[in-house]
């Protein structure tokens, strides 16, 4: 999935040398076997984070985007709402620069997409997100975030 505003539809090339590097490392990895954790693909450019954690409601995460990073959000297992907006017009509540990760006030109005096993999301840096949220009822997932430098 990929969604993105008409006008940025040409600022960014999806198939360019970093992202095929991280499709490969997804399509070729174990992923249920992998550790929680960090793995470098490609120097820093491209970063793959290993998680797991209980989803929550919606309404209790938090609004995220990146400057400098992609992300492609791999679902490994369990379900996942994940709340998704243009972050034109967002209050920002936190910058944490180190980790690239600009922190938003919930917006009133967002949109959101149930995450299946299989299933990954890409999110350009013009996109807040909200990780963690529980389509029905919390549960456990394991996802992988990969990182991709712009």
């Amino acid at each position: 999935m990929y969604a993105a505003e008409l006008k940025n539809i040409d600022r960014y090339d999806l198939k360019n040398e970093r992202f095929q590097k991280a499709y490969a490392w997804l399509q070729k990895q174990d992923l249920t076997q992998l550790a929680v954790g960090d793995y470098t693909i490609e120097d820093n450019n491209v970063i793959a984070h290993v998680q797991a954690y209980m989803t929550k409601p919606i309404e209790q995460c938090t609004f995220e985007a990146h400057d400098v990073f992609f992300d492609i959000q791999y679902l490994i297992s369990g379900q996942e709402r994940f709340g998704i907006c243009s972050r034109e017009g967002l209050t920002v509540s936190k910058k944490e620069e180190q980790n690239d990760t600009i922190l938003y006030q919930a917006p009133a109005v967002y949109g959101s997409v149930i995450l299946q096993p299989g299933d990954l999301i890409i999110v350009a840096p013009e996109e807040a997100h909200a990780p963690h949220g529980a389509a029905e009822q919390p549960m456990e997932v394991r996802k992988v975030v990969v990182k991709v430098r712009i």
